[in-house]
């Protein structure tokens, strides 16, 4: 495996020297999370180099899958950190890449990764590379996945044209069609030029498949739910947080946030797309953190359910099996940007636009 790169070694540093403002609600979080090992080099190797990591994803012996959005290439490292393989490469053919998003492992160990602007969904083996195309969506293929057995789960915009409405949906597909074998949850709205914005800036709403049982939160700030599906679509039990009050965004957090929007709306106007929408200045951010952000299950059947505020990390803990609340996780202080992975084979972290070089830290607990 890598070695921890000098940086890192400052990161762990910081870690130990954190300040009492920047601790979690709790005194003692059940679990604290800690790097282990790292991924990725700034510069040698180009089988290490990343361009921008898209997703990472374990498969169950451990090896470690990275999905790279500039280079648009399935990476495959053991979990030992040796580079195995890689698959894909930029284009519009068989087993190439678009505009890839996410990715997920079904049960037979086929890796489905999306690519919404293709509207496929291009399939791989981590042994051999690439086994076939789903291809069909309307009207583009789900933006984040997840997979129970041989059921893809993915989250998808939708836009009725004649109606003039556009919405989200929580659906499910078999690999031998584009149509949804069972939708989870939908729902629809006028469509209003004027938030095209806002939904630019908004993360993916956070879901999880675990088993038989899919989670999900819808986007919110005013309250705490994540929502719970059998596989065929059926509701359970909800689980929320009766404490739960919104967190309130800082000021800086709220100049980075508009920063980070200019940034991006002269990315879509350099590439001629966003029409009007991108070519208004005018937006402004919520004054507050969305309640979940990020959901995964680890080895122990825990599910985490990261808090939405700036600052150290903070996960809630729920047994899958009862729904019980069982206390709260804490992720390295000062990472409050980094994404976090939690699946029963590993867990990991990463920056989708870090300061440095794009590395994966490898973390436990």
């Amino acid at each position: 495996m890598k070695r921890l790169a000098p940086s890192v070694f400052i990161l762990l540093f910081l870690i130990g020297c954190g300040s009492p403002e920047e601790s979690s609600e709790e005194a003692s979080p059940a679990i604290v999370l800690t790097p282990l090992d790292s991924v990725g080099i700034e510069l040698g190797d180009e089988r290490f180099v990343f361009g921008v990591i898209a997703s990472v994803e374990f498969l169950p012996d451990g090896r470690l899958l990275v999905l790279d959005s500039n280079r648009q290439t399935l990476r495959v490292f053991s979990s030992s950190g040796e580079f195995l393989s890689e698959y894909g490469g930029p284009g519009e053919g068989p087993g190439e890449l678009l505009s890839s998003r996410d990715l997920a492992v079904l049960g037979s160990g086929v890796v489905a990764v999306t690519d919404p602007r293709a509207g496929e969904l291009e399939l791989f083996s981590a042994d051999t590379g690439y086994v076939g195309t789903l291809m069909g969506f309307t009207p583009r293929a789900p933006f984040t996945i997840d997979a129970s057995g041989e059921l893809v789960v993915g989250h998808q915009g939708l836009f009725n044209r004649e109606e003039g409405t556009s919405g989200e949906a929580l659906a499910g597909w078999k690999l031998d069609s584009p149509e949804p074998a069972v939708v989870f949850f939908e729902e629809w709205s006028r469509f209003d030029p004027e938030q095209m914005a806002a939904r630019f800036m908004d993360p993916d709403p956070p879901m999880e498949v675990v088993d038989s049982v899919v989670y999900y939160s819808p986007l919110a700030s005013e309250s705490y739910e994540i929502l719970a599906f059998d596989l065929s679509g059926n509701g359970l039990a909800s689980l929320t947080r009766p404490d739960y009050s919104p967190v309130a965004k800082t000021a800086e957090e709220l100049s980075v946030e508009m920063e980070l929007y200019e940034q991006r709306r002269q990315q879509m106007l350099g590439m001629g797309r966003g029409g009007p929408a991108m070519a208004s200045e005018d937006y402004t951010p919520s004054e507050f953190h969305f309640a979940v952000i990020s959901l995964g299950v680890d080895s122990e059947g825990r599910l985490w359910a990261r808090r939405g505020h700036g600052g150290q990390p903070v996960f809630d803990l729920y047994d899958t099996m009862t729904g019980e609340w069982l206390g709260t996780a804490s992720g390295p202080a000062r990472m409050g940007s980094w994404t976090f992975v939690v699946t029963p084979y590993g867990v990991a972290a990463f920056e989708e636009d870090p300061l440095d070089y794009p590395r994966i830290l490898l973390l436990g607990f």
